[in-house]
């Protein structure tokens, strides 16, 4: 059984591929790989929020916060970020690129580190389960986590 179903009943499921997302953020000048997950993250959790599950690709506790492996792999094996995210898709759906833009303004003028600290809450911390900060993780981030949370979260 997928561990989304249980969830997916009370989410509209938009079904939006996470590059699409990272390559929103791109556009907007930011080029640093630890940003965009940090901004891919916080979109995620405010589609939650508002009852909306961007995409099923579950996040994993990260070291340095939660992590997206396609976003991460894609982004790393890549020598030339512009070729790559010209060839992602546009996004088009006005819902989810409010909502990106809602986490981009909630979240650019923090720094690198401010965004990972802020990353390091709730359902990343319950992840990595006491595991110290400096240690590595490839544990995934359980939706229900992100979700009670999103809904707790001001």
């Amino acid at each position: 059984m997928n561990k989304f179903t249980k969830l997916e009943i009370k989410l509209k499921n938009l079904n939006v591929e996470p590059l699409r997302i990272a390559r929103f953020f791109y556009l907007k000048g930011i080029v640093s790989h630890l940003v965009i997950q940090k901004l891919v993250y916080f979109s995620f959790l405010e589609g939650l929020k508002n009852d909306l599950l961007l995409f099923s690709e579950t996040f994993q506790a990260w070291k340095y916060g939660p992590v997206l492996r396609s976003v991460f792999d894609e982004m790393t094996n890549c020598s030339d970020l512009d070729v790559m995210f010209a060839q992602v898709s546009a996004l088009r759906r006005s819902e989810v690129i409010q909502l990106l833009e809602n986490a981009y303004q909630s979240n650019k003028s923090l720094s690198t580190w401010d965004l990972v600290d802020k990353s390091h809450y709730g359902p990343w911390q319950k992840a990595r389960d006491n595991l110290p900060t400096e240690e590595t993780s490839t544990q995934e981030i359980e939706l229900k986590e992100l979700f009670n949370f999103a809904k707790t979260k001001k």
